[in-house]
Order: C-alpha cells, then sequence, then structure tokens
C-alpha cells in the first residue's frame, strides 16, 4: 500500500545482529564469571597428562575466537624427578569446541603455548620425566584431533609451543645443553597414532654461541599407543642442517675441536623405543682444520645403519658405508653399555683406497703436508678396534699397498717404495721410577706397566739408492703424531727425491739464518741414522713464539758432495762433513770444504727455530793455511774482473738474495792481498743483514803486530766504514816494499782511526777521514852528499813521532817531533797518499824543509842546501 511505512530490509538486520554480538563480545566477557571453568579446565588437563595442574587465573575471549586466556600455567613434577615443574608459562590460550558447551561439557580443541619452559629429567636408571606423561596419554581412551563429531571419548586437543624453551637435566643437574626457539606440534591423527613436529636451535649456556652457526634441528614423524613406553612403535624422521663443524664440537664438547666445515645429517629411526632401527645419512662439506684453509677441502659422504637396542644400551650391528678415492671404508660392529661401562668391538675395512686420496686426508691435519708431491698407489687392509670402560682401547690389523710412488711435482722424480705394510701395535710402557723408593718398590713398580696408546708401525723398507748398503725406512704413527726413521746409506742424487719425502710434514725445520736458497747439489753420497718426528696438529702460528713443524734428530755424515747457495758464484765442494742434527740446532764438525782453488777445514752451528725477536744467526769457525784474496774474488764471482769488494756488496745490499746472517772465528797461515800479507790472522766476524761487523783481526803484518776494530754499513748503496787499526813493532822497510820502494828503517809503531766509504780504491783513498799517531824509532836517512851539522840528525834519529789528521787522501802534520840525542826538531806539513812530502823544520836554530817522495826526499836547509837520495 502506498501509504505504509516503508520496511528495513534484510542487510540492515544483518547488520545490526552482527554490532550486537560485536558489542557482547567486548562488554559480556569481563561480566561473566568463568572462575567454575578454571577447575574444570585443570582437572581436563591433569586427567590427559597424568600430572598436577595449576593456574592463577582463567580469562574468556570471544575475539578472534572464543578461547580460555590461562595465566602462570604450571605442570607439576614427580618428586623423583625434582622439585622443578616440567612445563612453566606465563600465558597458555585454550580454545574449547563450542559444539560440547552446548552438551554441557567443556572439551579443549586446541592449546597454544607461546614462549614455555620445558625441563626434561633423566634419571640415573635411564627413565625419563615425560614418559609417564606418554604412557597415561597412551592409556587415555581419546578421539583423534581432527575428528569432526564428538563421541563418547573426549577429542584429544592439538597442542602447539612456539618460542618455547627445552631444558635438559641428568638428576638435580641442569645440563648446559638446551633448545631455543622451539616450535612443537602433538596431535592425535587416528585413534592409535600421535603426530609430531618440532623444530628448534641448539644451543649451550655456558658458551656464547651465534643462533645463526647453531644449525636446525627437525624431527617429524609418528608415535603409536602400547601398554608400556619402550614398546611404543615409532617413526622419526630427525634432520640437522648446515650446522658447522666448529659449532657442533662446541655444542657438544664445550670446546672447539678445530674443525671447519658444513654437517648435513638425515636419520630415520624406525621400530619402537626399546628396539629402534636408524639409518642415517651423513655429509660434510669443505672438512678442514681451521689453522689454514686446504687447496681442496675434503668432501665426505656416508651412510650408516644399527639397531638400539635400549634394554641394553647398545648399538648393534653397526654398519657404516663412505666412497673414498675409488674405494671405499666400511665400518661394522658395536658399542655396548654407552651409559655406564662401554664396550666398543668395530672393524673397519678398507678397500683400494687410492693413495693419494690418503695424502689429502693428511693435508687436512697439517697446513704444506705433501706440498709438491704426488702419491700413486691404494690402500687394501682391515683394522679392529675394541675398548672396555676407561681402559686402553686396543686397536689390531693390517694395511698394505703394494707399491707406493710418491713423485715431486717440481722434478717429476719419484721415489718407488715397494711394498709397504704397517700394521698396529699394543704394548705397555713401563711406569716411571722415582729415585726416592726402595728397589723392592722400583721392582713392584717396573712389573707394573703402564698402557701406551696404540701405534701404527711401518714395517721396515729397504732402498737400494746407489750405495754399498740400502737405506731403510721405518715408522711409528700415533693418533698425536709421527716418528719415521731414516738409517743407512745412498748417493746424494738418489736422496735428493727422498728429502721431499722429508719435507712433506710441511715447512721448513730450519736452515742457515733460514736460507732456503742453500742446498745439495746431485754428486756425493750421504750416510744417514735420522728420526723425522712431528705432530698432526699444529698451533696457530706466532712468530714470537715458533713451533717446529717437525724435529729431524740424528746424524748424517758427506762425502765428495757440492752445496749450492744463492749468494756464492760456485758451489762449496764438501769433501767431508759429519752433521749433528738435534732438537733445537744443527751442528756440522770435520768439515773440510773447497771454493775453487781454495780449501779450509771447520765447523759450523745453528739454530732450528727462528723469531721476530730472535732472528737466526749461524756460528762458524773455519781454518785455512792460505787465504789469497785474489783468488778468493775468483771463486767467489766466477770471474778475475771486477772490484771484489763492489761484487759481495752488491750480493748482501738491495738483493733478492741475501747472505745467511752469520757470526765466527776465520783463522788463515796467510792471508795476501796483493803484496800485502797478514800471518797467522784471526778474526772474529759478523754478517747481520748489510752490515758486517769486525770484532776483531789480529795477525802479524810487515814483521810486526796488527789488531783491527771496525764495522761496515751500506747507506743508499753505498758501503761505509769505520775503522779502528792498531800496528806494533812494524818495519818502514818492509811497508816500502809494498810499493816495490826503498826507504826507511827502523821500526814503526802505528795507530789510526778511519772512516771510508765507496767501492773502489780511488773511491776509498778520496773519501777516507780520521786521525793517525805513529811513532818511529832508529829511523835514518842516507844521503849522497854530507849534510850541515846542523842537520845530521835526518841521518840518524833516535826517533819520529807526531800525530796527523786523514783527508783529500793527505796526511796532514800539525805537529811531529824528530828527535837525535839531546836535539829534537818540530815537523811539519803534509805526506799524500803517493808519498809526496812537503815538511818544514819549526825549529829556529836549524830552519830546513824536506819535499819530493819518501823514496827520494829533497832537504833544503835555510843556510845550506843539500840533496838526499833518500831514507835508509
Amino acid at each position: 500500500m502506498a501509504g505504509e511505512a516503508a520496511q528495513p530490509s534484510p542487510r540492515h538486520w544483518i547488520l545490526l545482529g552482527a554490532l550486537l554480538l560485536l558489542i557482547l563480545a567486548v562488554v559480556l566477557p569481563p561480566l561473566v564469571n568463568i572462575g567454575r571453568y578454571q577447575r574444570i579446565i585443570a582437572a581436563s588437563i591433569s586427567r590427559s597428562i597424568g600430572r598436577p595442574v595449576s593456574m592463577s587465573s582463567v580469562t574468556l575471549s570471544l575475539l578472534p575466537l572464543p578461547s580460555f586466556e590461562l595465566s602462570d600455567f604450571l605442570v607439576e613434577e614427580e618428586p623423583q624427578f625434582g622439585a622443578e615443574p616440567i612445563l612453566r608459562a606465563s600465558s597458555v590460550v585454550a580454545y574449547p569446541r563450542l559444539s560440547s558447551l552446548w552438551r554441557g561439557k567443556l572439551e579443549i580443541s586446541r592449546i597454544h603455548f607461546d614462549e614455555a619452559s620445558l625441563n626434561l629429567v633423566r634419571r640415573p636408571d635411564g627413565s625419563w620425566n615425560f614418559s609417564s606423561i606418554l604412557v597415561q596419554a597412551a592409556r587415555s581412551p581419546e578421539a583423534p584431533t581432527g575428528q569432526r563429531r564428538p563421541g563418547s571419548a573426549p577429542r584429544f586437543p592439538y597442542i602447539e609451543a612456539t618460542n618455547s624453551r627445552i631444558n635438559f637435566k641428568q638428576g638435580d643437574e641442569k645440563k648446559p645443553l638446551s633448545f631455543l626457539d622451539a616450535d612443537l606440534s602433538v596431535s592425535l591423527d587416528n585413534p592409535d597414532e600421535w603426530g609430531l613436529h618440532f623444530r628448534a636451535q641448539p644451543v649451550r649456556t655456558d658458551l656464547a654461541l651465534d643462533l645463526a652457526d647453531s644449525g636446525v634441528l627437525r624431527i617429524d614423524g609418528t608415535l603409536h599407543r602400547a601398554e608400556f613406553l619402550n614398546e611404543m612403535p615409532l617413526k622419526l624422521n630427525v634432520e640437522w642442517s648446515s650446522e658447522p663443524l666448529g659449532q657442533l664440537s662446541r655444542l657438544l664438547l664445550g670446546e672447539d675441536a678445530g674443525w671447519r666445515g658444513n654437517l648435513d645429517a638425515e636419520s630415520q629411526i624406525t621400530g619402537s623405543a626399546s628396539l629402534a632401527r636408524i639409518k642415517t645419512t651423513l655429509k660434510v662439506n669443505g672438512l678442514h682444520r681451521s689453522e689454514f684453509a686446504p687447496a681442496q677441502p675434503l668432501d665426505i659422504f656416508a651412510v650408516c645403519n644399527a639397531f638400539y637396542d635400549k634394554p641394553t644400551e647398545s648399538l648393534e650391528s653397526i654398519d657404516c658405508a663412505s666412497p673414498a678415492g675409488g674405494g671405499n671404508l666400511q665400518l661394522t660392529g658395536s658399542i655396548r653399555n654407552i651409559q655406564a661401562q662401554r664396550q666398543s668391538e668395530l672393524a673397519l675395512n678398507i678397500r683400494r683406497v687410492s693413495a693419494s686420496a690418503v695424502l689429502g686426508g693428511l693435508q687436512e691435519l697439517r697446513d704444506g703436508l705433501g706440498s709438491g708431491l704426488r702419491a700413486v698407489g691404494a690402500v687394501d687392509g682391515q683394522v679392529r678396534y675394541a675398548a672396555s670402560g676407561d681402559d686402553m682401547p686396543q686397536i689390531s690389523g693390517k694395511l698394505g699397498m703394494s707399491s707406493l710412488t710418491l713423485i715431486s711435482a717440481e722434478s717429476e722424480k719419484s721415489l718407488l717404495l715397494s711394498p709397504v705394510h704397517l700394521r698396529f701395535e699394543n704394548r705397555s710402557t713401563p711406569a716411571p721410577i722415582v729415585s726416592a723408593v726402595t728397589k723392592k718398590a722400583a721392582a713392584q713398580r717396573k712389573n707394573s706397566p703402564l698402557p701406551s696408546p696404540p701405534a701404527l708401525l711401518l714395517e721396515p723398507i729397504r732402498l737400494s739408492l746407489g750405495a754399498a748398503s740400502p737405506l731403510t725406512v721405518d715408522g711409528r704413527f700415533t693418533p698425536a703424531g709421527f716418528d719415521l726413521h731414516l738409517n743407512g746409506s745412498g748417493a746424494v742424487a738418489r736422496l735428493r727425491g727422498l728429502s721431499k719425502v722429508i719435507s712433506w710434514a710441511g715447512g721448513s725445520a730450519g736452515g742457515l739464518g733460514g736460507a732456503s736458497t742453500v742446498a745439495l747439489g746431485t754428486s756425493g753420497a750421504a750416510t744417514l741414522d735420522l728420526n723425522v718426528r712431528g705432530p698432526w696438529l699444529l698451533p696457530v702460528p706466532d712468530p714470537e713464539h715458533p713451533v717446529a713443524p717437525f724435529t729431524i734428530v740424528g746424524s748424517v755424515a758427506l762425502k765428495n758432495a757440492e752445496l749450492t747457495t744463492s749468494f756464492l758464484a760456485q758451489p762449496v765442494k764438501i769433501l767431508s762433513a759429519q752433521g749433528l742434527l738435534g732438537a733445537s740446532a744443527v751442528t756440522w764438525t770435520d768439515v773440510s770444504i773447497g771454493l775453487g782453488s781454495l780449501q779450509g777445514e771447520g765447523t759450523l752451528e745453528y739454530p732450528i727455530l727462528c723469531t721476530v725477536v730472535r732472528p737466526c744467526s749461524g756460528r762458524f769457525q773455519l781454518g785455512a793455511s792460505a787465504l789469497d784474496l785474489g783468488e778468493l774474488q775468483s771463486a767467489l764471482l766466477a770471474s778475475p774482473k771486477g772490484e771484489l769488494l763492489q761484487e759481495i756488496l752488491n750480493r748482501i745490499d738491495g738483493h733478492p738474495v741475501a747472505w745467511p746472517q752469520l757470526s765466527g772465528v776465520l783463522q788463515v797461515g796467510t792471508l795476501s792481498a796483493g803484496k800485502l800479507v797478514l800471518h797467522d790472522a784471526a778474526g772474529d766476524l759478523a754478517i747481520s743483514g748489510n752490515s758486517l761487523e769486525i770484532h776483531s783481526i789480529d795477525g802479524r803484518l810487515l814483521n810486526g803486530t796488527m789488531h783491527l776494530t771496525g764495522n761496515m754499513a751500506m747507506l743508499k748503496g753505498v758501503p761505509r766504514y769505520a775503522l779502528e787499526v792498531e800496528v806494533t813493532g812494524a818495519s818502514p822497510a818492509a811497508l816500502a816494499g809494498l810499493f816495490a820502494e826503498h826507504w826507511g828503517s827502523g821500526q814503526a809503531d802505528f795507530s789510526a782511526q778511519l772512516a771510508v766509504s765507496g767501492l773502489t780504491a780511488q773511491d776509498l783513498a778520496r773519501s777516507a777521514s780520521g786521525t793517525l799517531h805513529w811513532n818511529w824509532s832508529k829511523g835514518s836517512l842516507a844521503a849522497q852528499t854530507a849534510l850541515p851539522v846542523s842537520i845530521q840528525s835526518l841521518l840518524h834519529f833516535d826517533s819520529w813521532s807526531g800525530d796527523a789528521a786523514i783527508g783529500d787522501a793527505t796526511l796532514s802534520i800539525d805537529h811531529s817531533l824528530l828527535e837525535h840525542g839531546r836535539e829534537a826538531i818540530p815537523l811539519s806539513g803534509t805526506i799524500s797518499f803517493s808519498r809526496d812530502m812537503d815538511l818544514k823544520s819549526e825549529s829556529e836554530a836549524n830552519p830546513f824543509s824536506v819535499t819530493g817522495t819518501l823514496e827520494h826526499p829533497r832537504v833544503k836547509s835555510l843556510a845550506t842546501v843539500a840533496h838526499v837520495d833518500g831514507f835508509r
């Protein structure tokens, strides 16, 4: 009808009803007293798990879904497992099934825990605190979680926990291992089967671990109802992915074991808690030690099967297989009484594993181990391992290679070892005896040996290396390290290949000043009696406190060998030498060497290890009957041309090849430099970097004695010397003979302080500066014509002493005194290095001048002029 009012549309009624419900959802819950449900909820949960449950309050929430919010939720612990609650959560949300409320029953469909804390306790008898909860749940006649229609039995709620923490306890002791950020869900998928899903990150509470590197542990699977916990059928898939090995060792052992790489592990567990079958796949990528990064990190893949028997705490029927080096490794056996007195019986079968793979595995332990070597061969054998409790394990078995070839990558030279046999040794070591014990106690202790770790023994290998007697190689390998023994003789050329085997331990065992360019040639023979020892694992390198990668202890005898160096133009011929290699130093005695036409005998000692603070420095003692510097120049430079000093210093300073640091004593019967001869020369010298320190050089020179000290240092490519020389009792006539001249007689003492620089004789003379003091006694001038009585003292003088300054290739004499009897004549002037004189008498009574040369002087008196043909 046209006059009737418009009726509201259904849409308006729907909006009005929704608004009314929203108002009720907000206003009604605070007005409703649901305290009576607190006991019902607690009793329902308690009945399901078989443990007392408490909460401080229950709040009703209708949005976004109807739910009960439980505050301070606690699940009490059984007394035999401790007083701390098994589960604690500040807030829990329980979602009821609305259909159960209409039937007057409260049935929970889902329980959500957030940031809960769960304590899992294991007693010494092996029982867990959660076992009774599982048994109680198995015995409860509950319907599946996903059942749509209600039945006589309540439906099992869907239980989930997020962002939670799981702690582990051994009795009353809380263990440091925990799970953080744990997500857990449990549901009853069918009347007899629970579904389980778990994800968490393992951590240790006693260590600072980066959660980003702790990996993720996942467990998914099912549990079936059973009368007893051990009989529950189970099917679980456990996965631990992207776990760094360093973090893994810190988690399990509490410390970093030093291994790097990533672990991916996956296990399938089937059977029951009492007898479970375990199949595990392990993958390790990039396995290496933390101290270094090898060129080719190792990858490992293994598949293992075993049965776990809970009543005996044993892993039975272990069978692990892993491909390796073109062959395979298979580990079988059992481990019993894991929690108590563990008993292990394992066997490792090795089939056709390449020697190169074995070498590659050893290179994961040591940086540079086997560097420059290739190994050809295959390993076969079996190793048995038996251990009981804390007793020393027993290892038996044999390994072998029909042939092993070691090839140097540099020279492609090979060393053939054929055949190679290794066997395990289990032995006891006598206990140490202290001096205070009696003979009887000592005898008892001697008869009570202490066990030593099992060792893998390399049976003797005889090598014919071009000598009358063969070289024998044997060895001993333990978990801590290795010990190789070499005894016998061989040609040096053949032993050079063996030196690669010695250097396989990585790094250098030291050398003369660290001079890596010192090497034996191919000639000669050697007799060895050496032990090469070293650990498998090395500490992080520390330049200030180095640790030798290995030690070589024993003796070496060389005959007719050659030593090539980067700082000598010709090889050094070793006629004979006896070397003693110790743990800290190498000593060569009875050394007879030749360099060109020069020969000498002596000793040499140098340390094994060097530090930044204490660099390597060798100590020598060398003696020779005669040494000519000209011949030395030819031997050093392989050419008689060129300046010896310049060439030697060029090799020392600014050159990529440096001389080793050396100090020691040089003794030479006659040391010659042209006509200048130093007899019975003894020098104490030291070479360090680009400097030469002359502690002393002593000998007989010019029929007198000489003592010299000083040093040489390079500055911008130019050598600079600071020398102090003292000559006593020298013959001026012998000094004149050096220049093929005749002048002077008597005896002279002189001392000088010199500073010179340069490479050539002209540079040295031109740059010389310093002071000179002399005292010439019983000298004379012989003249062909008579001199006036006033200057007769020039013919025969008692002494001529004075001081001079050295500079511009000239001796500048400010004052000297010529004495004859009671007469003393002062002289001053200059004498050049070419022996030209310009001297004047400062006496008013006898004025005269001396010009010319020392061999042909001219004496001019102010009153009478006379010519003197020479000093005699």
